[in-house]
């Protein structure tokens, strides 16, 4: 039985499960095809750095716009509307982005695949909810946290497969194919109890509560929370966006030697989910704080590096420090959250760290693009890479102070 009441076989809940990965999956392939593609791109129409990254930008800045209002669209309409659209839209956009007779028509459609973006970080989750009990939901929950690294994986090999021979667009008809297939498995296994109701059974007599967002605003350990997220967001965004330029110009690797090599973190990423989540089970929650500033650190380390790697074997050492990383703080800041703020400023927690995630997707491309741009050094990459670091940080430990006392607090009420 899910939190809602809702009964549903364990065979059913599983296949929802395959259904939401595979979508999920679906749209991490078109989010992260630029990063494959860049080259190509760049060369095609001649445009610089900066430019190029903006391809990447533009989804972390209509995930930026659309994170906190996500969550509201998807209480009005259901989980399943919500990601039927996203998913349609993600078509509609790579079948145009294939088409796109210019650069600004391209960057139109990257905008349209940021807002599928937003949406996935809110819908499955909350489709986890609905349909697991919440003794069941960790482990659907660490597993679909694959679905970035999986679908960075996948797109990159299919770039190195047809880009050669049918050139860059060509992986915009591949995606869409993908897509598609995603949006027929859920329009036809994807059923959902009604959403809402048993929430509207329980407030019909309740008078309808603002939603306190003045109070989540001025909460330290929240923001330092999503100060974390945000420099991990900020660094890693830049090594997806740029990192396969950086091997081609600098350590002198061919275009598909890079993308093979960048692909190489996505089998640590999945190596550190399907461990971390049994992980955090046996540590006591008090504890992982610290462990997010360990994690956040090892990140890091490997994005203020990997910038400064003059030969194949320190890059990939470089890019799977920082994988390690990344991985770690992304289930710990998600897990800290909830105890970080009251039960019912949970969902809000939750669009505030999607929002701390898409800004820094936004300024860590174009920060170092600028930094390429006027300087035509690599390495100098490192100096936004060192401010951002310190800051998210001082943040960390900020969190595990703040987390003491909410954790002892919580102990002497018990």
């Amino acid at each position: 039985m899910s939190e809602s009441g809702y009964v549903m076989s364990p065979k059913k809940r599983w296949l929802i499960f395959a259904v939401v990965v595979f979508a999920s999956i679906s749209i991490s392939v078109a989010r992260s095809k630029v990063s494959g593609t860049m080259v190509y791109i760049r060369e095609d129409w001649g445009i610089d750095v900066t430019t190029g990254g903006l391809l990447v930008s533009l989804v972390s800045m209509a995930n930026l716009i659309m994170a906190l209002p996500g969550g509201a669209l998807v209480q009005k309409l259901g989980s399943r509307k919500v990601l039927l659209f996203a998913l349609g839209l993600c078509v509609v956009a790579n079948i145009v982005g294939a088409l796109a007779p210019n650069f600004e028509v391209l960057a139109a459609t990257r905008f349209c695949e940021g807002i599928t973006v937003a949406i996935l970080f809110i819908v499955p989750p909350a489709i986890f909810a609905q349909v697991f009990p919440a003794e069941e939901r960790g482990l659907p929950m660490a597993l679909w946290s694959l679905w970035s690294p999986v679908g960075t994986l996948i797109v990159l090999n299919v770039c190195n497969i047809v880009t050669p021979q049918f050139g860059w667009q060509a992986n915009w008809w591949v995606v869409a194919a993908i897509v598609a297939v995603a949006f027929v498995l859920v329009f036809i296994f994807l059923r959902l109890p009604a959403e809402g109701t048993q929430v509207a059974a329980k407030s019909s007599n309740k008078p309808k509560q603002k939603a306190p967002w003045s109070k989540l605003l001025t909460s330290v350990v929240a923001l330092c929370i999503c100060g974390v997220f945000f420099a991990a967001q900020f660094g890693w965004q830049a090594y997806l966006s740029y990192f396969t330029t950086y091997l081609k110009d600098v350590v002198g690797t061919t275009a598909v030697e890079a993308n093979s090599i960048v692909s190489i973190p996505t089998y640590v990423m999945i190596a550190v989910s399907l461990s971390f989540g049994f992980l955090l089970k046996k540590i006591p929650n008090k504890f992982h704080p610290k462990l997010l500033f360990v994690a956040i650190i090892i990140l890091l380390i490997g994005v203020t590096t990997m910038w400064n790697a003059p030969i194949v074997g320190l890059a990939v050492a470089a890019i799977s420090i920082a994988a390690v990383g990344m991985q770690s703080v992304g289930p710990l800041v998600h897990d800290l959250m909830p105890d970080a703020v009251p039960k019912t400023m949970v969902p809000m927690g939750m669009a505030m760290l999607s929002f701390s995630s898409a800004l820094g997707g936004t300024f860590g491309p174009l920060a170092c693009g600028m930094v390429v741009d006027s300087t035509s050094n690599w390495g100098l990459v490192a100096i936004p890479m060192g401010i951002v670091a310190a800051l998210g940080i001082a943040a960390a430990v900020v969190v595990i102070v703040k987390m003491r006392k909410i954790y002892s607090a919580k102990e002497a009420q018990a």
